[in-house]
């Protein structure tokens, strides 16, 4: 019998490529634990950036575990990567102006995360569980509960075309009044350009 498919080289790309994922995860999460470490105020500010990221972590929980429930593995994986590469990303902005919101979505996303590794990286779950101060194993955890309200999108992109040309797109609330986005989309300058006055 012969089995044909991926030949050593590609396979070889795959494994190693996990394994950069493997040693990115690990670097972030220590990074972050750090930021992490000392006290912690009980008081949580405001701050549109932690927002921001804790609507990106419950998005992934859901997701993750739907595509979990559907046998999607690899879609799965991707929504981890992209969760990965927003906690990159807001590490840096915790490192640049800590506060308790932004510290508190740190711990919110790197619990969440180390979970939904956990069925596709349980060696790699279990240590970053420890890493993080928890008691019982990640196994043992719940899957991250979903806060419904922070999958609403608040606000909408709108392409904007012109004679069935895409002239740009603008961003307004989601129950804007039509008469806005009228007037939001006049004033980009590709379109006020096509329209000339």
């Amino acid at each position: 019998m012969v089995i044909t498919g991926a030949g050593p080289g590609i396979m070889a790309a795959g494994i190693e490529g996990a394994n950069r994922f493997v040693q990115r995860v690990w670097r972030l999460l220590n990074e972050a634990q750090r930021l992490l470490a000392g006290e912690c105020s009980e008081h949580v500010e405001e701050d549109e950036s932690a927002l921001a990221f804790r609507k990106i972590v419950h998005k992934t929980a859901k997701s993750v575990g739907e595509e979990i429930e559907g046998l999607k593995f690899n879609r799965a994986i991707a929504q981890l990567y992209e969760l990965t590469n927003a906690m990159a990303k807001f590490v840096t902005d915790v490192a640049a102006a800590p506060n308790s919101a932004r510290r508190a979505a740190l711990r919110e996303g790197m619990d969440t995360l180390t979970i939904c590794l956990s069925p596709f990286m349980p060696h790699l779950a279990e240590s970053v569980w420890a890493l993080l101060g928890k008691d019982k194993l990640v196994s043992d955890s719940m899957w991250p509960e979903v806060d419904e309200r922070l999958l609403v999108e608040q606000s909408v992109v709108i392409p904007v075309q012109v004679n069935g040309k895409r002239r740009g797109e603008i961003t307004v609330a989601k129950d804007a009044a039509d008469a806005l986005v009228e007037a939001e989309a006049l004033s980009l300058e590709n379109v006020a350009r096509m329209l000339d006055g």
